[in-house]
């Protein structure tokens, strides 16, 4: 919450008191624990949840950031862009996925893994 306050809401924002964005700042420690709260209640085992964090990390910052070093028009849009449509996209896939096994349904019908929820949202990450 510190880095996102500091580094994209203070220059947003230039003439923001320093009361107001240490209030924004701890907004965004109670926003974030309570997601973190959430998670726990959704993941069976610890490992899940540190490959679902893991997961997203590299989602929402493999191709924005290749795309930042070698591509010389890309803009902070197109990476902010790409990174949460990565982010979007596995969790999607990733929870159809987990729903689908917990429903009882055999493998016959749709079948995503972690290999497949990984490659579908690296593409859209990419081609955004």
């Amino acid at each position: 919450s510190v880095l996102l306050s500091v580094n994209m809401i203070r220059p947003s924002f230039p003439n923001m008191t320093d009361e107001k964005l240490l209030f924004i700042t701890r907004a965004l420690t109670a926003v974030f624990a309570l997601c973190a709260w959430a998670f726990t209640f959704a993941m069976d085992r610890i490992s899940d949840f540190v490959n679902l964090s893991s997961v997203w990390l590299m989602m929402g910052m493999f191709w924005p950031l290749t795309a930042g070093i070698y591509w010389s028009r890309a803009t902070s849009v197109g990476a902010a862009l790409s990174g949460i449509g990565g982010v979007i996209t596995y969790t999607t896939c990733y929870s159809i996925s987990v729903t689908y096994q917990d429903l009882g349904h055999d493998s016959s019908g749709l079948e995503l893994n972690d290999v497949d929820c990984l490659w579908y949202g690296m593409c859209v990450s990419f081609t955004l």
